[in-house]
């Protein structure tokens, strides 16, 4: 995360991306380049990103589009491997072995929208894969 002063910044939509990026505004910048060295905050930063279910779930569904778009660009495919694995691949990794299970009820709901988000993913790549052939 990037924090930077607004008036001597801009955002803009950055193609591809969930979040927006910072760049600075005077004539003949760099794109993307802000000036001076990173500092750090002070004190806590909460970032509290959902307001419901529904919301979140709708935002995960954006962001796995624009993964499976990014993929389908640098020329990545998929097939019913991805699909099959990957969610179970990412149940283990988190739930099992970074023991996401000591969570209780809210690590298996996060765990387990993690995998929906890795099949989605991997399906979205493919039926983009398969429309381009398609054309």
């Amino acid at each position: 995360m990037a924090l930077a002063r607004r008036r001597l910044s801009r955002l803009e939509p950055a193609p591809l991306q969930p979040h927006e990026r910072a760049l600075e505004r005077r004539p003949g910048a760099r794109e993307g380049a802000l000036r001076g060295d990173p500092g750090h905050a002070r004190g806590d930063l909460l970032h509290d990103s959902t307001d419901d279910l529904a919301k979140y779930l709708d935002r995960q569904n954006r962001y796995t589009t624009l993964a499976a778009r990014q993929a389908f660009e640098r020329g990545r495919s998929a097939n019913i491997a991805h699909l099959l694995l990957s969610p179970v691949v990412r149940f283990l990794k988190f739930y099992v072995f970074r023991l996401g299970f000591l969570d209780g009820m809210p690590g298996l709901l996060h765990i387990s929208i993690g995998c929906m988000n890795s099949y989605l993913k991997y399906a979205k790549l493919i039926e983009l894969r398969r429309a381009e052939k398609d054309k």
